[in-house]
């Protein structure tokens, strides 16, 4: 019997190796090679399309997707490179071949809309273009090999082609240099204008400081067209200044604009319009403290009555209803980290930068497709011409058959397969081209860029031109800004009961630890309605304890740290919880029963900050390693053991259970105990759940300020972090720390 396995097994290691042989055999033939450059081509153009939507990445915090659009920018380098040395060992050449190599180089040379996978890689830059003008001269060698061959209705699209292709990697390079800190021309300079600009104060000598109006944006002036601003020297400050000139747009201009366009009684009846352009300048405000400069008008009272009375007010709305304000404010905030995401990790400020029109140029590139496309659909017809006769019978002799005729050959080299495939592809980066053309369009950088535009020119106020411009604002936005979901997780479901989970990448064990929930408006209106009952101080929880009657659970909000805190309390609430027994609510029941409210805004909020703890330290005020240490010990040690024998669901009758006795006070037992008193300290099931709605809601608000701006920049590419928005609401009001005392965030002297 085992001498019949064995000779068993040696006859399937033998058919194997012998199907290995014939299949390298077959691939080392002409028509092999030329199928396998066909499939990377293909494989290129797939990882094309992926990286031209690169911006969908603040959309998700899917693993599987990141990781392949990881894989996916990491490696495209390596694989034009690849095929182009295999386009350069085949014993043939032609015009298919040449234009195999330019769409590689189109799909993976310049990465689509995408710059930057990571912050460090715009401090990387030389690294990432020097291979690029390797990979780009490398293919100009295909271009080179054909040309001798070729018609020139074939080669020289292909070479302008070429030069287009350059100019769109130039468009990466300028965005690198843009978001990098350490380039000369990068964000610190950059944004050295507006620093500026706002140290000196933003008003005009004939406006009424004393008296400023956030809803007609009297008395803020914050810079819109700063692509058009210059500096210059001033002798006697000894430092550079924002030169004032009419290309200058300012918000309260945007708001003085009496076009039909802007008009609140025209086209911008919602004010979206102007939000776009709002939107677009506290960008730049917020963009100064990544590159370190600091927030001057913080301490200046108008800048929280921005928030108080403007984002947050719901006075432009017809119906005066309080959520306007609520969805408007954190609308004008997600629009504004569209913005950072992109200046970050696209190219749209770079082609923003250089202009609108000029992208126009990717027009060109999209009527080269379409011509080399015809030319491939008519490329049997052109093989047959006579001038090509010599030449096919010359190249017989390098495929391995000595037998091939004039048909065989021409068959081969005019394969319908293979022009099929080609055209395909071309097609398909035509498409890629126009789609790309599309959502440019109608992206918030080109509707910045023409409302600039239309305030500055008289001439762009004319019916037609307006019209246009319409249609272009109001083409809906093909993506949302972000994925205006709220990741949950909690400790007492967390039970890692896989043998060896702790071998597996954590990339994996992530999907099954985490489950989202959409944003609803109701955490929204919970978190805005604390902001502005607290005002610039920010409590840690206690301030709503005391206004809803529970101050005797204050200690509790005093512990040797914030996670502490957080994970103590989310403890206790989960109990609650446990104990209500309710399953989430459905929005219409949120709507219609402020108890079912609450407990939503509750649960959330403290499994969403279980979730900063575990998957997102970095973006709370302890050090990561304080934060991160913490949380392995109570699930690997406190929660880990005791819930093994437990036979209640999530171990809560045998944590009611416990009591004062001679253990150590843990995380666990801490949150056990102040959830039964909970529990039992308030009776009415509705009052509780107001209670910890509001004190999560404090919370959250009270985690949020933050210095670590590269960590809130790093997080807006993984779909972004609703802590984010409510760190930047809060910049915006001049809160940026969360101790109660607001002292000035600069003693510059010359603050006005």
């Amino acid at each position: 019997m085992e001498r019949v396995n064995k000779g068993l097994s040696n006859t399937g290691n033998q058919a194997v190796k012998l199907a290995g042989n014939w299949v390298y055999d077959k691939l080392k033939l002409p028509r092999g090679q030329l199928i396998w450059i066909e499939i990377f081509v293909v494989v290129g153009l797939v990882m094309g399309f992926l990286l031209q939507l690169g911006s969908l990445r603040r959309l998700t915090s899917n693993a599987l997707f990141k990781c392949s659009f990881w894989v996916t920018y990491i490696a495209a380098g390596s694989l034009l490179s690849y095929v182009t040395g295999l386009i350069h060992q085949i014993t043939f050449s032609g015009n298919l071949v040449a234009i195999w190599g330019m769409v590689l180089l189109a799909t993976l040379g310049t990465c689509g809309n995408t710059s930057a996978f990571s912050l460090q890689d715009n401090e990387n830059q030389q690294r990432v273009i020097f291979e690029f003008v390797l990979q780009s001269f490398w293919v100009l060698s295909v271009l080179s090999f054909s040309i001798s061959e070729a018609d020139l209705v074939f080669w020289l699209p292909l070479l302008l082609l070429w030069f287009l292709m350059i100019q769109k990697v130039r468009e990466r390079e300028l965005a690198f240099k843009h978001a990098s800190l350490s380039s000369s021309s990068g964000v610190v300079k950059t944004t050295r204008m507006v620093a500026e600009y706002m140290r000196d104060g933003h008003v005009s000598s004939n406006e009424a400081e004393a008296d400023p109006n956030p809803n007609s944006m009297v008395g803020y002036r914050y810079l819109v067209g700063v692509n058009a601003a210059t500096m210059e020297w001033d002798s006697q400050s000894y430092r550079e200044g924002l030169k004032k000139t009419d290309h200058l747009i300012t918000t309260d201009e945007i708001w003085k604009c009496e076009g039909r366009l802007l008009s609140s009684t025209g086209v911008d009846r919602d004010g979206r319009l102007k939000d776009t352009c709002l939107s677009f300048a506290m960008f730049w405000l917020l963009l100064r403290r990544y590159a370190g400069y600091p927030l001057y008008e913080c301490s200046r009272d108008k800048t929280w009555r921005f928030v108080r009375d403007g984002l947050l007010s719901g006075s432009r709305s017809k119906d005066n209803d309080d959520d306007f304000g609520v969805e408007r404010a954190f609308r004008v905030i997600e629009v504004e980290l569209h913005f950072l995401y992109d200046y970050f990790y696209t190219k749209y400020y770079a082609v923003y930068a250089r202009g609108i029109p000029k992208k126009l140029v990717q027009l060109c590139i999209v009527i080269l497709y379409c011509w080399l496309a015809t030319m491939i659909v008519l490329y049997p017809y052109h093989l047959k011409r006579d001038t090509y006769r010599g030449y096919l019978y010359h190249y017989s002799d390098s495929i391995h058959s000595s037998s091939l005729d004039f048909e065989d050959v021409l068959d081969y080299r005019a394969s319908g397969h293979s022009i099929s495939v080609t055209w395909i592809v071309m097609l398909a980066m035509g498409i890629l081209e126009l789609l790309e053309i599309g959502i440019l369009v109608t992206s918030d950088w080109c509707i910045v860029g023409f409302l600039c535009i239309y305030v500055r020119k008289q001439l762009w106020r004319k019916k037609l031109v307006e019209k246009l411009i319409e249609i272009v604002c109001r083409t809906p936005f093909v993506f949302k800004h972000w994925k205006r979901a709220l990741d949950q997780h909690s400790l007492l479901n967390h039970a890692p009961t896989r043998k060896f989970s702790h071998l597996l990448p954590r990339i994996l064990i992530r999907g099954r630890e985490i489950k989202s929930v959409k944003l609803s408006k109701q955490v929204k209106k919970a978190v805005a309605s604390s902001i502005l009952e607290n005002g610039p101080r920010l409590p840690n929880g206690a301030a709503s304890l005391l206004r809803n009657g529970a101050d005797q659970f204050s200690l509790e909000c005093q512990m040797e740290t914030h996670t502490h805190v957080i994970l103590v309390w989310h403890i206790a609430t989960s109990l609650c919880e446990i104990h209500s027994g309710q399953s989430s609510p459905t929005d219409f029941a949120i709507e219609k029963e402020p108890r079912r409210s609450d407990f939503h805004v509750a649960t959330c909020l403290s499994k969403y900050c279980a979730y900063l703890v575990a998957f997102a330290p970095k973006l709370l005020p302890d050090h990561i390693e304080i934060t991160s240490g913490i949380y392995d010990h109570v699930v690997k040690t406190e929660i880990k053991e005791f819930l093994e024998g437990c036979k209640s669901p999530r171990g809560f009758d045998e944590l009611m259970a416990l009591n004062d006795g001679e253990h150590a006070e843990t995380i666990l037992r801490k949150g056990a105990k102040l959830g039964k008193r909970l529990i039992n300290e308030i009776g009415d099931e509705a009052k509780r759940w107001k209670v910890l709605a509001d004190f999560w809601a404090e919370l959250v608000v009270f985690l949020a300020p933050s210095d670590n701006v590269r960590a809130h920049a790093k997080y807006l590419a993984n779909g972004g972090e609703f802590i984010t928005h409510i760190w930047a609401l809060l910049t915006h009001a001049g809160i940026l720390k969360r101790d109660d005392s607001q002292a000035h965030c600069c003693d510059d002297s010359d603050v006005v």
